[in-house]
């Protein structure tokens, strides 16, 4: 992409880009969506759901997973998903698995709608500044792609220090946005193996 084209599509951007490049095909993925249409897609193909019903100790016989035990009993299966994402890793290691995973918790903000912003334009990712930006319900969704590693009760802590942060990214690169008023900022998990392949 041409920076006369970003130009055109985010007259705000303050000038100090090296290098650009396009990826058109990428997206926003709506996650509650995506979630509600895997619960969806399961349950027409047989799955059950079972809510309040909490794990406890995977079914081992033979030196082979076949069920979990939970708080309403046991379930068989021949295979078993474990996908507690943040927890994944204590969890398996309560069961005697070796499979480290590393949580690191990561902050975003949404500022109030402001006309200049348009609705539909790129997401933008400065590599090096690490700071993302895109529209987001009239405003802008912000993030300083902060990454510290946390305990996953600890995940979703908000560090306020990290405000201060984006802050200064956003003077580096969107200035016009740093009179806009904070409507969320909260703090989600980003859970990897150690290496960072998975």
């Amino acid at each position: 992409i041409a920076e006369n084209t970003l130009r055109k599509q985010l007259p705000f951007l303050r000038p100090g880009l090296h290098a650009l490049r396009e990826f058109p095909a990428d997206g926003v993925l709506q996650v509650p969506k995506i979630h509600h249409g895997f619960l969806q897609g399961a349950q027409k193909r047989g799955a059950e759901l079972r809510l309040k019903t909490s794990f406890e100790s995977l079914i081992v016989e033979h030196g082979k997973v076949c069920g979990v035990n939970t708080s309403h009993g046991k379930i068989r299966a021949d295979q078993v998903v474990m996908a507690a994402g943040a927890w994944a890793d204590p969890l398996m290691r309560s069961q005697g698995i070796s499979k480290p995973m590393v949580s690191f918790r990561r902050h975003l903000l949404v500022t109030e709608p402001a006309d200049w912003i348009p609705k539909t334009s790129p997401a933008v990712w400065v590599l090096g500044s690490e700071f993302y930006f895109r529209p987001e319900h009239g405003g802008f969704l912000i993030s300083a792609c902060d990454e510290f590693q946390v305990n996953p009760s600890e995940g979703e802590i908000v560090d306020p220090s990290v405000m201060e942060n984006i802050r200064i990214k956003m003077a580096q690169w969107i200035p016009d946005a740093l009179p806009l008023r904070t409507v969320r900022f909260w703090a989600g998990m980003r859970t990897f193996s150690p290496d960072g392949k998975m």
